[in-house]
């Protein structure tokens, strides 16, 4: 495999990444880590970008490993120079991590994917070449079941440990070797496959004193959002965070604002309750004539049709929709 550190020739953050091309050795994570020595990258955080028809299983999981020890993020596609003779600067590509490739892939910290985008992340079972040119060939001993079996165990292990459902392995392990599963933009996502750890978790109804609230939590559990109303029947929504600076600071940002909606709902001076405790900031807003129908999974500032906190280190725009209307239907109904 071939890194190459690359750019489009911005200043920002993801107008660099590391290109990952071709196919994955055994010692594929040796000369990631040589190159990062080399380009005195070490202490670089930013993304692997695979473009990749697999290889080595193995290696795939050191690769893995070594991103996710260098708190590297990781995502999917090619890339091309636009100017060829001085090789700069590049262009993203649609691309393919297939394979043992998508198990280097889940290493990263964060995962990009865009299905939309033309690209692809594909799984199937791991095999070994002699026994897939002959399948019909008595090819294992009683060493060699046991060896198949350690390494499921190994790859499991590894799998959850990197943060993604194990069913992403009885979806390789159900596609045959010749053939490939390519992962849709909604199992990706369903699968943490893809995964932010500032994306928020399809919504969940939990029992609450006499009645029902709905939440949603970011996926590194820093941030929670949960619908409920009181027993005087107003819907509300309350959004747990970390306090943003300083409590003083979290206050006044967050203390009626008049270009913030919520759910669909203006979050007015007269709406908003802002309390600080142990640190976080608990940010109550009275939604009184929300429409649990037509609610929108949204909290943040007004902007066109793009609604974006950007005060927030979080986006709420990218709040969950997944069961939204249904979850807010049955807390606005049962109230605690």
């Amino acid at each position: 495999m071939r890194f190459e550190l690359e750019g489009n020739g911005g200043n920002c953050d993801g107008c660099e990444w590391l290109a990952a091309k071709g196919d994955i050795m055994p010692d594929s994570a040796d000369q990631l880590s040589a190159y990062l020595r080399e380009k005195k990258l070490t202490e670089w955080k930013g993304s692997v970008r695979f473009d990749s028809p697999g290889g080595n299983l193995i290696g795939g999981i050191k690769l893995g490993e070594l991103i996710r020890k260098q708190g590297m993020s990781t995502e999917v596609g090619g890339s091309i120079p636009l100017d060829v003779a001085r090789n700069r600067p590049h262009e993203r590509t649609k691309g393919d991590c297939v394979s043992a490739c998508a198990f280097a892939y889940l290493g990263g910290v964060e995962r990009f994917f865009n299905e939309k985008g033309g690209n692809r992340v594909g799984i199937h079972q791991f095999y070994d070449l002699s026994a897939l040119a002959d399948p019909s060939a008595k090819l294992f001993n009683a060493i060699d079941f046991s060896t198949q079996q350690l390494l499921s165990a190994l790859i499991v292990e590894y799998v959850m440990r990197m943060g993604v459902d194990p069913h992403f392995v009885i979806i390789a392990a159900d596609t045959l070797p010749t053939d490939m599963h390519y992962l849709s933009q909604q199992e990706a996502e369903e699968l943490k496959v893809a995964w932010s750890p500032e994306t928020f978790d399809p919504w969940t109804i939990e029992l609450r004193n006499d009645g029902v609230v709905a939440f949603s939590k970011t996926g590194d559990r820093q941030k929670t959002v949960t619908l409920f109303c009181r027993s005087d029947g107003v819907p509300r929504a309350l959004v747990t965070m970390p306090v943003i600076y300083d409590a003083q600071n979290t206050i006044n940002l967050l203390s009626g604002n008049p270009n913030v909606v919520a759910l669909g709902v203006k979050a007015t001076s007269d709406r908003v309750k802002v309390t600080i405790k142990n640190n976080a900031a608990y940010w109550e807003i009275n939604l009184k004539g929300i429409d649990p129908n037509n609610v929108s999974g949204r909290i943040g500032m007004e902007n066109g049709d793009r609604v974006e906190l950007s005060v927030f280190e979080t986006r709420f725009s990218f709040m969950s929709s997944a069961n939204l209307k249904r979850s807010a239907r049955i807390a606005f109904r049962n109230c605690i």
